[in-house]
């Protein structure tokens, strides 16, 4: 469980690129499309993305522009910091929340993908769980940041 938005994003990712290719082999050399293609690909990239999202906070690997902040004193730089995070916390709660409620809404209606007839709410399940995670590890690097714990850094620092 430890590493499950490591597991749900590669698995998306594998999925994804082995069902494009396939679709172009099939479309182009056989011509003869595989026509839930469309459906699969969105439905991995989402979860790709949001389950990512999560694996990318939670391993600090979140692209930064912190020229400025670089150039500030130790203390504030530690300042801006716990604002930054803070502000992320608070915007990925926002995202979460209404997430979940966008999906109480899919859920009632019983709206389904077109050909495979996936329910809509499975496919954007993965954006509040993906906000939710996401803020879960900002509020972990937030604690670390005022108790002054060093934290993880990607490996390009």
């Amino acid at each position: 469980m430890k590493n499950l938005d490591y597991l749900i994003a590669g698995l998306s990712l594998v999925i994804l690129i082995i069902l494009t290719f396939l679709g172009v082999i099939m479309r182009y050399i056989f011509n003869s499309p595989i026509l839930y293609l469309q459906e699969v690909q969105i439905f991995c990239a989402i979860w790709l993305v949001f389950w990512g999202g999560s694996a990318a906070v939670r391993s600090g690997s979140i692209v930064a522009i912190d020229f400025l902040v670089d150039k500030f004193p130790p203390r504030m730089r530690r300042i801006a910091d716990i604002c930054i995070q803070a502000l992320s916390v608070a915007i990925l709660g926002f995202l979460a929340y209404n997430g979940f409620q966008q999906l109480a809404f899919l859920a009632r209606t019983d709206r389904h993908s077109y050909i495979l007839e996936i329910p809509y709410w499975l496919i954007y399940l993965a954006f509040p769980i993906g906000c939710s995670l996401m803020a879960v590890w900002y509020v972990v690097g937030l604690y670390k940041t005022v108790r002054g714990i060093p934290q993880q850094k990607s490996e390009e620092e």
